[in-house]
């Protein structure tokens, strides 16, 4: 996901600074690459099944811990102190997600049909 958000930001800026299409002013369809470049944010790849790929990976890495920690005691533990780390995770994530959404709709009218759809 870093990959390719690094990419598409490049090459974003060097169509801005060439002067292709403006953010308001393209003729091409949702399905174009060019439309994603005048849009502003990246729809494709990774970023066409999730909205934030780093955060879902994160927070599936440590629920992965927790789960190995089940393993760990065979079971006997269903419930232990390890899921504090998995919870506040979550609750951390669920509030900086919350805050970059409201950021990208300010900043990208199309972001709301975006969020929609993925």
């Amino acid at each position: 996901a870093d990959q390719q958000q690094w990419k598409f930001q490049l090459e974003k800026a060097r169509r801005r600074s060439s002067g292709s299409k403006s953010k308001r002013n393209y003729s091409t369809t949702p399905d174009d690459d060019d439309y994603m470049y005048a849009i502003g944010f990246c729809r494709s790849g990774l970023f066409s099944i999730v909205r934030k790929p780093n955060y879902a990976a994160e927070q599936a890495i440590w629920i992965c811990y927790y789960l190995f920690t089940i393993s760990a005691t065979g079971g006997a533990h269903l419930l232990n102190w390890s899921i504090s780390g998995c919870l506040l995770l979550a609750v951390l994530f669920q509030g900086s997600g919350w805050f970059t959404e409201m950021l990208s709709e300010r900043k990208y009218p199309e972001y709301g049909d975006y969020k929609k759809n993925v």
